[in-house]
């Protein structure tokens, strides 16, 4: 027998038909018969058989090798027939995994495993790149370029070097959705919003951070935050971007006063730091520093804009003190000759200026004669003051100041106790009013004197003391002394 010859087992016996091999084989110290069991390996009777018919030794049974190899002996004269059981050509496979991949995605393939093939042959194009899994039942592979491939893959029997049919399955690498993000304002201040959009069209949409799943958002950052959506489109491919948000933060505007309690009628300045650029209100006056007079309490608001454009305002408020409501009581009219009159002024606590003052006391003799202001000036306990001022005329008081030359003015009784008789005869027509004062220039009666000679006037009601009359004349007045008792 020719070594390697192979038989047909297609009953549970069969004899080596080729009579060449046969004869090659008495010949031979030892021969090769190759047995392929189709389809499956079962219990087969080898027969060997001389040129003439005659049998020619035993029989060998070969049972139950699936794969591999085994040898069985029928003995020749002095030699020995070895039989060896081989793995038959391995079947057709189905590659199972997905049609369509997305790029940059991996997927497995996998065919069942037979039991001739002893690895498979995987055969991965161009546009896909081979992950794992080569020479065995599964592979994997990633989609690197968009476009449709074919993967193949081959059984093979390493044993005899049998392989199999080929067998495919067709993938399509679909293109990751090219995806950008944009904010609308990319620079913000603390608290304010602006809108970031993904500018690709998708089916699907989801922002982190914040959860949203539409294709534009609103935000309000507290801080700089990067924002990234995840677009999935219509092939169920995902891609994502980003868009940062930078936030600035709002400057710190901080505002003093030189003295946040004033007067009416004064002013305080203000001034403002933490910013570039002021505006205030009420007023809407610019800068760091400003001066203002309000009339009543105001609340006056800075708001600073720094560098960046960002924004912030703070308040001050600015008390408004009233001023003292002053009065101030002195004589109108006096004489050189008079003693010093006590000045009064309310709110008490102030002080007299003026000439001819020292203290609260007035003094006609160290003025002299001639019209004087009086002031008085009080400050409370808000530090605001206020001041009232009377004007007081010193009088020789020798007699009668007339510049018309009215003569023959009497008055009697002086001392007097009720009433005053004033004459003044040839000088019809030129009285016009008779008025007393007392020595603190406060007017006590005021009498009208209408083409008459003579004036009664009653004093009845008058505290002793010093008073002064005034005879008012068309041109001037005379001015005299007189006592009350």
């Amino acid at each position: 027998m020719a070594a390697q010859d192979r038989l047909a087992a297609a009953s549970p016996s069969a004899v080596f038909p080729a009579a060449a091999a046969a004869a090659a084989a008495r010949s031979a110290a030892a021969a090769v018969v190759a047995v392929q069991p189709e389809p499956q390996a079962a219990a087969v009777t080898i027969k060997v058989l001389g040129a003439g018919g005659g049998g020619a030794g035993g029989t060998s049974n070969v049972s139950g090798v699936l794969n591999g190899v085994t040898n069985s002996g029928i003995w020749l004269g002095n030699g020995q027939v070895s039989l060896f059981w081989n793995d038959p050509v391995p079947p057709a496979h189905t590659i199972t995994g997905s049609s369509a991949i997305c790029q940059g995605d991996s997927a497995s393939y996998s065919i069942v495993a037979d039991q001739y093939s002893t690895f498979y042959t995987w055969t991965v194009p161009v546009g896909l790149t081979f992950i794992g899994g080569q020479n065995t039942a599964q592979i994997d592979v990633s989609g690197t370029t968009p476009g449709t491939y074919t993967i193949y893959v081959q059984g093979v029997n390493g044993t005899c070097s049998l392989s199999g049919p080929t067998d495919s399955i067709m993938v399509t690498v679909n293109p990751t959705p090219t995806v950008t993000a944009t904010a609308a304002n990319p620079t913000l201040c603390a608290g304010d919003s602006t809108t970031v959009t993904a500018t690709t069209s998708g089916v699907a949409y989801l922002w982190a951070p914040g959860g949203q799943t539409t294709l534009t958002i609103n935000v309000t950052p507290a801080s700089s935050t990067t924002y990234t959506v995840t677009v999935v489109d219509s092939n169920g491919c995902t891609n994502s971007a980003t868009a940062t948000v930078n936030v600035n933060a709002l400057p710190v505007v901080t505002v003093t006063a030189v003295d946040s309690s004033i007067c009416l009628g004064g002013a305080a300045s203000l001034t403002a730091s933490g910013a570039v650029s002021y505006t205030w209100m009420p007023g809407s006056l610019t800068g760091s520093s400003v001066s203002v007079t309000p009339t009543s309490n105001t609340t006056y608001t800075v708001t600073g804009t720094d560098s960046s454009g960002c924004v912030n305002m703070t308040t001050l408020d600015i008390t408004v003190n009233a001023l003292p409501t002053v009065t101030l009581t002195s004589p109108a009219t006096v004489c050189v000759g008079d003693g010093n009159y006590t000045l009064t002024g309310s709110p008490a606590g102030g002080t007299f200026s003026g000439t001819g003052v020292t203290g609260n006391s007035f003094s006609p003799l160290t003025a002299g004669t001639g019209t004087f202001t009086i002031t008085y000036n009080y400050t409370d306990a808000n530090g605001c003051s206020n001041s009232d001022g009377n004007s007081v005329t010193v009088s020789s008081c020798t007699g009668i100041d007339d510049p018309k030359n009215i003569f023959g003015l009497t008055f009697m009784p002086n001392p007097v106790s009720d009433l005053l008789q004033v004459r003044w005869d040839g000088n019809k027509g030129n009285v016009t009013g008779i008025e007393i004062y007392d020595i603190n220039g406060r007017l006590m009666i005021s009498q009208q004197v209408n083409n008459e000679t003579a004036a009664e006037i009653k004093v009845t009601e008058l505290p002793a003391g010093n008073y002064n009359l005034n005879v008012i004349v068309r041109d001037g007045r005379a001015t005299y002394r007189f006592v009350k008792k």
